[in-house]
């Protein structure tokens, strides 16, 4: 399997205050997102220290343990498939206790793509937190296209944290990209421009512009619109607010304008969304 081909399904999305403490064996693939206190985790031989806003990935077939945890240690988790093939399983299957291991075979069929063949960390991503939400909701409402918007959105998390690992290597571009995204997430219902981020961030917004797209994928337009739907969806989904309110809400003020823009990245309309 490839990135490219990948369908992942969720089967269980879900908080978690503590680890297991012996050592057990998954056999669908596992995500932890720290988002209080702290845990140390083993996985196979190694230690990982998981604080908050960090993201670890534990592949199929690789015995971990929860060492100890720290402070109001707080996660979500995510129970996956990569692909389609086990998609019958609606719920988590019940890791393995490593002792009472006889012979393992992975439920899933399909091999990982080779870049989640080993544990992924990703330190201080606080960008993907909004993905893991937003999985965790789909999850445990159930609106309609649940299952389509849950592997969307672990798809694109999954390709963050790719991106994010390889960013790791250049720090100052990290850095900058990170901020960037920062300040738009927290700034969605303002009418940022190219040229005001560039005046913010001391930067021309054509440089910005490639960081964005190197970094997300998207441009800071696109990046932006995205963060705007995804907290629309939200209020779409949990509240009695109308669309254009929701709309008004989120940064468009024109509900046509809104309208067309949820439509052109969701593929449906505002009110399939409804609460």
């Amino acid at each position: 399997m490839t990135i490219e081909s990948m369908q992942p399904f969720v089967r269980y999305a879900h908080s978690i205050v503590q680890f297991i403490p012996d050592r057990v064996i998954a056999p669908d693939h596992r995500i932890f997102y720290c988002t209080a206190g702290c845990a140390e985790i083993s996985v196979k031989n190694e230690t990982h220290t998981l604080s908050r806003g960090d993201l670890l990935y534990i592949s199929a077939g690789v015995p971990y343990r929860g060492a100890h945890t720290q402070g109001d240690f707080a996660a979500f988790a995510l129970n996956f498939d990569f692909g389609q093939s086990m998609a019958h399983i609606f719920t988590a299957v019940p890791p393995i206790y490593e002792d009472k291991l006889t012979a393992f075979l992975p439920v899933e069929k399909e091999a990982p793509p080779l870049e989640f063949r080993a544990p992924v960390l990703v330190k201080g991503f606080g960008e993907g937190e909004r993905y893991i939400r937003d999985i965790e909701h789909e999850y445990r409402h159930k609106k309609l296209y649940a299952e389509k918007r849950t592997s969307l959105l672990l798809s694109s998390l999954l390709i963050l944290a790719l991106r994010r690992t390889a960013a790791s290597e250049a720090p100052g571009f990290s850095s900058l990209a990170t901020k960037v995204a920062a300040y738009l997430r927290e700034h969605y219902r303002e009418p940022c421009t190219n040229k005001e981020l560039g005046e913010i961030f001391s930067y021309h917004p054509n440089y910005l512009n490639r960081l964005m797209v190197a970094y997300t994928g998207l441009s800071l337009h696109k990046y932006l619109t995205r963060t705007r739907i995804d907290r629309a969806i939200d209020l779409l989904s949990t509240t009695a607010m109308s669309v254009g309110e929701v709309g008004a809400q989120v940064g468009f003020p024109d509900p046509s304008h809104f309208s067309k823009a949820f439509e052109k990245v969701t593929g449906h309309s505002p009110s399939a969304f409804r609460a």
